[in-house]
C-alpha cells in the first residue's frame, strides 16, 4: 500500500524475516509475546537513493505517506472484519 502512495518505498528492500539476533527487538517480542500480527521497523538515511540525497523534506513526506497509509489499512481491515 505504501509503495502506491510513495515512489521512493522499495518493498525488494524490506525483510519480514525474524533472524536470531533479532528475536529480543520490539516487534519480534510484540509478535511473540501478545500477537500482534503488524509490527514494523522503519529505517532511514540521510544517504544516497536512486543517485540523488535523501532530503528532510523526502523523509518528511515518508512519513506522512506511512502514517496515511497505516490509517488506510486499519480502516480496510475493520471493514473486513466480523462485527
Amino acid at each position: 500500500m505504501i509503495g502506491k502512495r510513495n515512489p521512493d518505498f522499495n518493498l525488494k528492500q524490506c525483510s519480514f524475516e525474524i533472524e536470531a539476533q533479532k528475536k529480543n527487538c520490539s516487534r519480534a517480542v510484540f509478535f511473540s509475546k501478545f500477537g500482534f500480527p503488524y509490527s514494523y521497523t522503519i529505517e532511514s538515511s540521510f544517504g544516497i537513493y536512486r543517485d540523488r540525497c535523501i532530503t528532510e523534506t523526502d523523509i518528511s513526506k515518508m512519513g506522512e505517506d506511512i502514517c496515511q497509509t497505516t490509517i488506510d489499512f486499519i480502516t480496510l481491515l475493520l471493514q473486513k472484519s466480523p462485527e
